[in-house]
């Protein structure tokens, strides 16, 4: 493509396609960028598929991910071995991002410090913080959840805003909603549990 790889340096390995597909990238190898702009400020990457009109576009310190969508981690960093796919996934996350799926429209868009989550749906988990180890399945389903581990929280806004909630399940339209220090919950059905605290080993639905 025209002006792919055209300013890049220390790059090997990689297969380039695209109109200023992988421009700036420094220290990246063993890549496939593929996309208008796609990488095209990548920095310090590894062993990506990166697809997609300005897919990957100033991705930072990422190895080993499989990146589809247009914008899909444009600005992302620290990604490793992650699937990122769908319009803006993925788009501004960063920090310990080891083993992530985001899949959907704008999911996991600005979540920062997340291990081990899988984000499904549009914008599902789109600013999670400092999560692990859990699901967010559906549409906003987990939407800025913060310190919530060994969770599943699936549905419509299941879990949006959940905070501290840990080895429960969030089933359904807005359950668990805005929960905050939650351990052991069984919460399901639509918004049960919205606004709940402080529940410990409860069910309800």
């Amino acid at each position: 493509g025209y002006q792919a790889g055209y300013e890049a340096t220390g790059c090997h390995n990689n297969n380039i396609i695209g109109y200023q597909a992988a421009y700036q990238s420094d220290d990246c190898s063993d890549n496939d960028i593929i996309g208008v702009r796609a990488g095209y400020e990548a920095n310090d990457s590894q062993l990506n598929q990166i697809i997609g009109s300005g897919a990957g576009i100033r991705l930072l310190n990422s190895v080993g991910n499989v990146i589809l969508g247009t914008l899909a981690a444009s600005g992302a960093n620290s990604k490793n071995a992650s699937v990122i796919i769908g319009y803006e996934a993925g788009k501004n996350s960063s920090s310990l991002g080891f083993y992530q799926v985001m899949i959907g429209s704008e999911a996991g868009q600005d979540s920062i410090n997340n291990r081990d989550v899988n984000f499904i749906g549009r914008q599902a988990g789109f600013a999670a913080y400092n999560s692990q180890k859990s699901n967010m399945i559906g549409y906003l389903a987990g939407y800025q959840a913060t310190g919530c581990q060994y969770t599943n929280m699936i549905g419509f806004e299941a879990g949006r805003g959940a905070e501290n909630v840990g080895y429960s399940n969030l089933m359904g339209y807005g359950a668990g909603s805005n929960a905050l220090d939650t351990m052991g919950g069984q919460i399901i059905g639509w918004y049960a549990g919205y606004g709940a605290s402080g529940l410990g080993n409860s069910t309800v639905v």
